[in-house]
């Protein structure tokens, strides 16, 4: 899903800049036992080999204790055409949660 020398942004984190990175950064948070991730995508611009989208998300992850927490917040991706599909190339999102809650 992500080209070769993409970037990947996620919130309190450094930029994670390889593949190999990017696929243990998600394999932790599958492992860590996300429930459900939902991307809405509120618009779609492209122009040429380009494409920049931007949404909302809605992210349920387990909480230490038991139970879980939800959390709401926006992302911008671009895209970049390689060959006849499309791949990532910036991920980058953000909470709209107040810090510590």
């Amino acid at each position: 899903m992500y080209k070769s020398d993409a970037l990947l942004m996620p919130p309190n984190s450094p930029i994670i800049g390889n593949r190999l990175g990017i696929q243990t950064f998600w394999q932790q948070l599958i492992t860590a036992g996300i429930k459900v991730v939902s991307l809405k995508t509120d618009s779609l611009d492209a122009c040429g080999n380009t494409a920049i989208e931007t949404g909302h998300y809605e992210l349920t992850i387990p909480k230490a204790g038991g139970g879980t927490t939800t959390d709401y917040g926006k992302y911008i991706v671009v895209w970049k055409r390689q060959g006849k599909s499309w791949k990532l190339t910036r991920d980058i999102w953000n909470t709209n949660m107040a810090a510590g809650g």
